[in-house]
């Protein structure tokens, strides 16, 4: 009956309204992959099942909207989510998916950092900077975020190098050399990255190859 499928969306768009809320609840925290997976499964039931332009919804879209959902959830997930997870766990998922049709800019930035074409990615966060700055939830946030997407972009990078060239990779990444350098030794020395940076030469270079140095030394000596 009608009555019965009224019930059932309201109930539905309670649910994926607590989502929302306990997303934003966990955004504040600073506890950001928490944050994404609520985002993440909120759904189109927000609107009550209506999609992006309903009317219908018995929440108050004055604190939370369909675009912050994409947008916070975007934003935490490209922040602590691996990169093959943004593929499985954000844009197949069929809740995500769902609310990203209406927001194609977030859903290709989401791809970019995927595909690692990072320098898009990038152009796509600061398309976004004047967005959060004026936004209640997420003005706290935007720089934070953007730099652990930034620190979580330099390790996988580099991960599959014994060595690369500092101007190659702020290419790739789309930042400046000197900035980059500052990132890494920040990362270095807080023990996220295992390297060390030749700063004459520009190249970050893995321990492990300082290691394979040490061992080949030794056995020729």
């Amino acid at each position: 009956s009608s009555t019965t499928t009224t019930v059932s969306t309201n109930v539905k768009t309670l649910q994926a309204a607590a989502s929302a809320t306990q997303g934003i609840v966990e955004m504040q925290r600073g506890n950001y992959r928490s944050a994404a997976n609520w985002f993440i499964q909120t759904g189109s039931s927000l609107n009550g099942g209506g999609g992006h332009t309903s009317s219908t919804s018995i929440f108050n879209s004055d604190i939370v909207t369909f675009e912050d959902v994409a947008l916070y959830g975007a934003l935490c997930a490209l922040a602590t989510y691996e990169r093959n997870e943004l593929d499985s766990a954000v844009l197949r998922d069929s809740n995500f998916r769902d609310v990203l049709e209406g927001f194609p800019h977030i859903r290709q930035m989401i791809a970019a950092f995927h595909e690692s074409k990072y320098a898009f990615g990038f152009q796509c966060v600061s398309s976004l900077k004047l967005r959060c700055s004026v936004d209640l939830h997420a003005s706290k946030h935007y720089e934070r975020l953007t730099n652990e997407i930034r620190s979580r972009v330099i390790l996988q990078y580099f991960n599959p190098y014994l060595s690369v060239s500092l101007r190659v990779m702020a290419d790739a990444l789309a930042t400046s050399v000197d900035d980059l350098e500052m990132e890494c030794a920040r990362l270095i020395n807080e023990d996220k990255l295992l390297a060390r940076i030749d700063s004459n030469d520009k190249v970050l270079k893995s321990k492990e190859t300082d290691q394979r140095t040490v061992t080949f030394q030794k056995v020729m000596s």
